[in-house]
């Protein structure tokens, strides 16, 4: 029988090549999507210290922390009063806070003030326009998003709060744009990610030192570090491994999760 020529399929060889190919390709994707991460993660990284840079160039220049002086009359742009009626007022204690407020339910303040204060026109110390209108209650806007009222992450569309316990203050990730309510908070990085921006500037451990593991909450921002496998939106107990692992001492992160289950907050270094 006669064998048409056209109809001959690959070769060994042929077929060896096209694998070869496949494989170089999918390698390279993967490789690319972790050159990507890597990028997200050390952008992260990069903007949180730039944040602590301008606080720290704001205080030797007026003497307090952003948010938290009475900007006014230093001509520095916040929409929130906190004790005097004026905009942009803060109470000068050192601590960041909701206005008049101990548990953290809007950004509004010297929360949203803190913002307002690094970007005033002409005086800025960081990059964006951050003002807090939307964040306000009392100005009919009640719209509050990153990148408008409060700076967005390098990657997704969560933003950055900022806010004081215990005398201390952080900077943390995982704010939801919404309404005026918009403390709510959600998780950001894959556990080994947050491990990675952990380990890179501080000890990588998610329940100590100045970067730690903080979980999400659908109505408020949770203000606790903490550490365990009970890291749970509404802060209660659960037998489930979330951002970390409480069965190691100290606790690590759970390197094994393959989903968003960690928000990480900075303490705030200033002096």
């Amino acid at each position: 029988m006669r064998i048409n020529k056209s109809q001959k399929g690959f070769t060994l060889v042929e077929l060896a090549i096209v694998l070869v190919i496949i494989g170089l390709i999918v390698s390279s994707v993967l490789v690319g999507q972790d050159l990507i991460k890597a990028a997200e993660l050390r952008s992260t990284v990069r903007q949180q210290q730039s944040f602590q840079v301008a606080v720290n160039t704001f205080i030797g220049k007026y003497g307090a922390i952003p948010g938290d002086i009475q900007g006014n009359k230093y001509g520095l742009d916040g929409t929130a009063a906190y004790i005097d009626g004026t905009a942009g007022d803060g109470d000068g204690d050192g601590t960041i806070e909701q206005t008049n407020a101990a548990t953290i339910l809007t950004l509004t303040g010297e929360m949203s003030t803190f913002w307002s204060n690094l970007t005033t026109s002409n005086k800025e110390l960081i990059k964006g326009v951050y003002n807090g209108d939307g964040c306000a209650t009392s100005n009919g806007d009640t719209n509050c998003h990153a990148g408008e009222d409060f700076p967005k992450l390098p990657f997704g569309s969560t933003g950055w709060a900022v806010y004081g316990v215990s005398g201390v203050n952080y900077f943390a990730t995982g704010v939801v744009s919404g309404d005026s309510t918009v403390a709510n908070t959600t998780v950001d990085f894959v556990p080994l990610d947050a491990f990675n921006i952990d380990s890179k500037i501080d000890d990588g451990v998610p329940s100590a030192g100045n970067v730690q593991a903080i979980n999400g909450h659908a109505t408020l921002i949770n203000t606790t570090a903490e550490a365990g496998s009970f890291l749970t939106f509404d802060n209660t107990s659960t037998s489930a491994a979330d951002c970390t692992d409480s069965n190691e001492a100290p606790p690590e992160y759970q390197y094994t999760a393959a989903t968003n289950e960690c928000r990480l907050r900075f303490k705030m270094q200033t002096f």
